[in-house]
């Protein structure tokens, strides 16, 4: 008869099982739960004491103390004026090349010299200076333009100031009061004795009038006559004090036009002196934008710039300086990345594979971080790699130096065990 209750079917199918295998002793179980348990144990412990480093990856450049400079040019343009050749010797700041634009160079620094010579002088002197004419300035000519009218505003105040006029007319009269003031002085010098005499003869005519000596029409004609000296040398001093008034009210004129003087001066002053360091500005990035000048002293390697008439794209590279002066020691640089930056330390090992130079072959270059950064740059931070001199790799070779060799660096960080590795992500996952 057939089972149809589904427990009865499950009984009779593990019957059926234990059966076939039979029922397992219990030592086996107990000793095969040991076996796993001590093999989780010697695993940990293994993975515990096995340790191995995180490696940071990063782009090295081997460079010196002073590399190469390459100088790029800042305009499309043809080359006008090529004046060096491959090898030559040139100082800080000589000319290199000349690239094409609408102004001639000779007349815009011919036009910088003149600037500064007006720098030099002061302004008595400016009324007669020149400046230069039939000049060819291109994208200046405007600035120029300006400089000009305030230059010849400035020269024709200083040449045809009214107010200078006005207080030498001033001055002029006050010269002259001060001779009529003179003259007043020696008037009431003399006036001061005819003062004194006529006093003189009313007391006599005043004791002969008590004596019956004299009438008293005769005493009264010599006190009238002492009255009249007394009265005109009181006249006298009054016109010498208007005199002085009229003198303290001309000065005050004259400081009033001074003012007004000193300021119109000081406001085209200031106007000249502004076109003149705008036009000085416009001279300076017209020669950072055309000229091409050596910025150090050291031996011109041509890149792009071949001959005259070549054209050049902006931001190209034109020519390289290479330094007179010992390049210095070997230096790596490194950028390091954002993702794991954080790892590196000052002292670190560094293992450098030179591209030029594949390491399965050469070996690499042992280092030691330097320096790092202490703020990241556009592409990340900058680490200094301190190498051996004389380039020996792993392999015992030496590395011929060339300037700017590329590579990667492989940064050896602070061992880490697989059990710590391991926990981390552990933790990582249950609380990120």
């Amino acid at each position: 008869m057939p089972i149809e209750n589904p427990s009865d079917i499950r009984l009779n199918e593990r019957r059926e099982i234990e059966a076939i295998i039979g029922n397992p002793p219990g030592w086996t179980l107990r000793w095969g739960i040991l076996v796993l348990l001590l093999g989780f144990a010697l695993l940990l412990v293994f993975s515990h004491f096995i340790k191995y480093p995180d490696v940071v990856l990063a782009p090295v450049v081997l460079t010196t103390e002073h590399p190469p400079i390459r100088v790029t040019a800042k305009a499309d343009a043809k080359i006008n004026l090529l004046k060096v050749t491959n090898g030559k010797q040139v100082g800080k700041g000589e000319l290199l090349v000349v690239l094409d634009n609408p102004a001639k160079m000779e007349d815009v620094l011919q036009l910088q010299e003149f600037l500064h010579q007006l720098e030099e002088n002061s302004l008595s002197v400016l009324p007669n200076i020149a400046p230069p004419d039939r000049l060819e300035l291109g994208s200046l000519q405007g600035s120029y333009a300006r400089f000009i009218q305030s230059l010849q505003d400035l020269k024709y105040f200083l040449g045809q100031d009214i107010n200078y006029q006005k207080i030498s007319n001033l001055h002029s009269q006050i010269a002259e009061i001060q001779r009529l003031n003179h003259s007043l002085e020696r008037q009431e010098a003399i006036l001061r004795e005819e003062v004194g005499l006529a006093r003189q003869n009313m007391e006599r005519d005043s004791t002969l009038l008590a004596r019956n000596s004299l009438s008293r029409l005769e005493f009264e004609q010599s006190q009238t006559a002492y009255l009249q000296k007394r009265r005109e040398l009181e006249s006298l001093r009054s016109g010498a004090t208007q005199n002085e008034l009229r003198i303290q009210q001309i000065r005050g004129q004259i400081l009033e036009l001074e003012q007004n003087q000193s300021d119109n001066r000081s406001e085209r002053n200031l106007a000249f002196q502004a076109e003149l360091k705008q036009l000085q500005g416009e001279i300076t990035l017209w020669k950072e934008h055309w000229l091409i000048t050596a910025p150090i002293d050291g031996e011109v390697a041509l890149t792009k710039a071949w001959s005259e008439q070549q054209y050049v794209k902006e931001g190209e590279e034109v020519l390289t300086i290479v330094p007179v002066k010992a390049a210095g020691p070997i230096i790596a640089k490194a950028l390091l990345p954002d993702r794991g930056a954080g790892k590196v330390r000052e002292g670190m090992g560094v293992h450098i594979r030179l591209d030029g130079f594949p390491y399965q072959e050469y070996g690499v270059l042992n280092g030691s971080v330097k320096y790092l950064a202490p703020v990241p740059g556009e592409q990340g931070y900058e680490a200094g790699i301190e190498v051996p001199g004389d380039l020996i790799t792993s392999y015992g070779k030496n590395i011929l130096f060339r300037q700017e060799m590329m590579g990667t660096a492989r940064i050896v960080t602070k061992d880490k065990s697989l059990l710590s590795r391991l926990l981390n992500k552990i933790i990582s996952a249950l609380k990120n």
